[in-house]
């Protein structure tokens, strides 16, 4: 059931990504974007599928290491965007604690999390990426929400430095 949640979820953020994404690379055409997002899709399909074959484990090892390289990647996303158009405290503070109690229960309750020395190297990596981005993402809103000498910029949409 976790599972099917999970899937509906995953195709809400692919259907948002459809349909915003072209926007965010802007030099691609439409054509280029959604076949690197084709490719992207199958390389992904391909790396989770033989990840699971190669350690026996239905996805634990993918689902965090997936969930590493996007802590990583909202990094990115901040440093790239230089504003916080799209993201937010709180969806950056639910990230943190859902992943954070995922892996808490794997941790105590997994017997593969206990022989695994990957896994609890993933866990804290995963939290510390996460409560980074959460620092930031704190910093640069208190920065955006600073009056401004132009009263035509949207707090939200102006460009901190980072």
């Amino acid at each position: 059931m976790v599972n099917l949640v999970w899937f509906a979820l995953d195709i809400v953020i692919f259907i948002q990504l459809l349909r915003y994404g072209p926007r965010e690379f802007a030099d691609l055409s439409k054509r280029v974007f959604y076949g690197v997002c084709g490719l992207t899709l199958l390389t992904a399909f391909g790396a989770v599928f033989l990840t699971t074959i190669e350690f026996h484990d239905f996805g634990v090892y993918s689902a965090f290491g997936q969930n590493l390289m996007m802590s990583v990647l909202f990094l990115a996303m901040l440093y790239r965007r230089r504003s916080l158009r799209g993201q937010s405290l709180s969806i950056a503070l639910c990230k943190l604690l859902g992943t954070g109690f995922a892996s808490l229960a794997f941790f105590l309750f997994s017997s593969l999390s206990q022989r695994s020395v990957l896994l609890p190297f993933l866990y804290v990596a995963i939290f510390v990426y996460d409560v980074i981005y959460v620092g930031m993402l704190y910093k640069q809103q208190r920065v955006a929400t600073k009056p401004s000498n132009n009263p035509i910029t949207e707090p939200n949409q102006a460009e901190i430095p980072l």
